[in-house]
């Protein structure tokens, strides 16, 4: 999926958050609006659980063996959801 590909991956560059947040906005766009909503609603339950361990410092770097760290997968998952509400998704 996705979102997978997006919050498993330390190293992820930007341009590849933009290229997928692209995809997106033209599955919305072929598929409808409900697609979008699927979206923002896995996007924000992986976004809370993984800020409430990235602020508690109870999180260790190799969370179920992926060796990424809660804060860079908020980080990745807040700069889709930025890139999709720039493509007015």
């Amino acid at each position: 999926s996705i979102l997978a590909s997006i919050t498993k991956q330390p190293n992820l560059l930007d341009s590849f958050i933009l290229n997928y947040s692209a995809l997106i906005a033209a599955l919305v766009h072929l598929v409808g609006v409900d697609f979008a909503a699927v979206i923002l609603e896995k996007c924000v339950p992986i976004l809370d659980h993984n800020r409430y361990l990235a602020k508690s410092n109870q999180a260790s770097f190799e969370e179920e063996g992926e060796g990424i760290s809660p804060a860079r997968i908020v980080m990745n998952t807040i700069t889709l959801l930025s890139y999709l509400y720039e493509l007015q998704v």
